[in-house]
C-alpha cells in the first residue's frame, strides 16, 4: 500500500487467514522447541546427578570419587612424611641410647679401677706420687732459699739499720708518720722514694702482687712524682678497692711562708704545712693554704696505702710475727725489717707463700 502524500509503501496487510495460520506454525514450532528444551535439560540434569536407568555414572559422583582420591593420596603422604621423620628421631634416639652406654661402661670400668686402686693401691703409682711430692717439695724449698738470700742482699743494698730512737735507709732516717713535719720535704722525699723502690722490689722477690700499685708522673720507673693508689675495677664496680683508685701523691713540696710555722732552736729544718683547724669562716681562707691542706691530705691517704701495702705483705708470709703496736705507730722499716728477718724462731722460710689475688687481701683486711 502506497501513502498517498509521500508515495512511499511502508506495511504490508494481512488477512485474518494469514495471520491465524501464522500464529498456529508458531505455537507449534514454540511446542516442539519446549519438548527439546525439556529433554536436554532432564538429560543434563540426569548426567550430572547420578546413574540413570542404563547403569551410566554421573559426572557429579565422579568428581566426588575423583576428589575422595585426592584427599586420600595427601593424606598417604603425610602419613609418609610423618613416618620418615619417626624413623629420623628413632635413629637419632639410637645413637644416643649407645653413646650413653658407652658412657656408662667406661665409668663402670673407671670405678672399678678407682676401687681397686683405692682397695689395694699398687706400689708403682704409690712411689711416682711419692716422688712427685718430694720434687715439688725441695723445688719450693730452693725457691723459697733463694728468695731468702735475694731479700738479704736487698737489705744490704738499701743499708736498712735501726739506732735507739730511729730507723735508716740509704742513710736517711725515715720518721713515723707524726715526726714527718720535723723533716724538710728534700729528705722526706728522699727517703720515701727508696723506701717505694724497697717494697716493690720486696715485692717482686717474694711474689706477691700488692692491692695499692705506685705509678711514675713521668711514665718511667723512678722518674717523677711517685703516686699510690688501687687498679680502678678490680674487687667490682662498687665496693671493693673501687672506692681508692685514685691516685695520691707519697711526694710532698715546701710550704709557703704563710702557712708554714716558724722553725724553733731545737727544728732547724723547713716545717711542713699540715692541715690546722681554722675559726676563720670560708670567705677569709687563702687559697693557698686550700690547696696545701688539700695535697698533706692526700700524701697522709698515701701513707696509708703504703703502710696497707707492708702489713698486706706481712700477712702473705706465714708465720711473720709483727706486734700490733708497731704495725699502728707507722713504722715502715720495722715492719719491713720483721718480714725479712722474722723467721728467727724456726717457724718458717720467707718466701715459701705466694699470693697474687688482690680480691683476696680485701676480704682478710676489710
Amino acid at each position: 500500500m502506497e501513502c498517498q502524500n509521500c508515495q512511499l509503501q511502508q506495511r504490508a496487510f494481512f488477512c485474518d487467514d494469514c495471520v491465524k495460520s501464522y500464529l498456529r506454525d508458531y505455537r507449534q514450532q514454540t511446542s516442539h522447541f519446549s519438548l527439546e528444551r525439556n529433554a536436554a535439560v532432564a538429560k543434563a540434569t540426569s548426567a550430572l546427578t547420578g546413574p540413570d536407568k542404563s547403569g551410566s555414572t554421573g559426572m557429579e559422583t565422579a568428581r566426588i570419587r575423583r576428589a575422595n582420591v585426592s584427599s586420600l593420596e595427601r593424606r598417604v603422604l603425610e602419613l609418609m612424611d610423618g613416618l620418615t621423620a619417626l624413623r629420623k628421631d628413632n635413629e637419632r634416639k639410637r645413637e644416643r641410647l649407645q653413646m650413653l652406654r658407652a658412657k656408662i661402661a667406661e665409668r663402670r670400668q673407671t670405678l672399678t679401677a678407682a676401687k681397686t686402686i683405692s682397695v689395694s693401691p699398687t706400689a708403682s703409682v704409690s712411689s711416682v706420687v711419692i716422688s712427685a711430692h718430694a720434687s715439688l717439695a725441695s723445688l719450693s724449698s730452693s725457691i723459697a732459699h733463694a728468695r731468702t738470700g735475694l731479700v738479704q742482699e736487698l737489705v744490704e743494698v738499701f743499708g736498712i739499720s735501726h739506732d735507739d730512737t730511729h730507723w735508716i735507709i740509704s742513710n736517711l732516717i725515715l720518721p713515723v708518720p707524726g715526726d714527718m713535719r720535723r723533716y724538710p720535704p728534700d729528705h722526706l722525699n728522699a727517703v720515701m722514694t727508696s723506701t717505694i723502690h724497697f717494697v716493690n722490689l720486696l715485692a717482686f722477690y717474694l711474689g706477691v702482687e700488692l692491692p695499692f700499685y705506685v705509678t711514675w708522673a713521668k711514665g718511667k720507673l723512678g722518674v717523677g712524682v711517685p703516686h699510690i693508689g688501687a687498679v680502678k675495677g678490680i674487687g667490682g664496680d662498687s665496693g671493693g678497692w673501687a672506692r681508692w683508685h685514685q691516685k695520691h701523691p707519697l711526694h710532698v713540696s715546701a710550704s709557703s711562708p704563710a702557712s708554714a710555722p716558724t722553725p724553733t732552736s731545737s727544728s732547724p729544718f723547713t716545717s711542713i704545712a699540715l692541715p690546722e683547724s681554722t675559726s676563720s669562716s670560708s670567705s677569709d681562707t687563702d687559697p693557698a693554704i686550700t690547696q696545701n691542706q688539700l695535697i698533706t691530705s692526700s700524701f697522709t691517704t698515701g701513707i696509708a696505702m703504703l703502710l696497707y701495702n707492708v702489713a698486706y705483705l706481712a700477712y702473705t708470709q706465714h708465720g711473720v710475727n709483727i706486734p700490733l703496736n708497731q704495725v699502728a705507730s707507722g713504722e715502715l722499716l720495722g715492719n719491713l725489717w720483721g718480714i725479712c728477718f722474722g723467721f728467727s724462731n724456726g717457724s718458717g722460710i720467707l718466701g715459701r707463700y705466694v699470693l697474687n689475688s688482690v680480691n683476696t687481701s680485701f676480704h682478710i683486711f676489710s
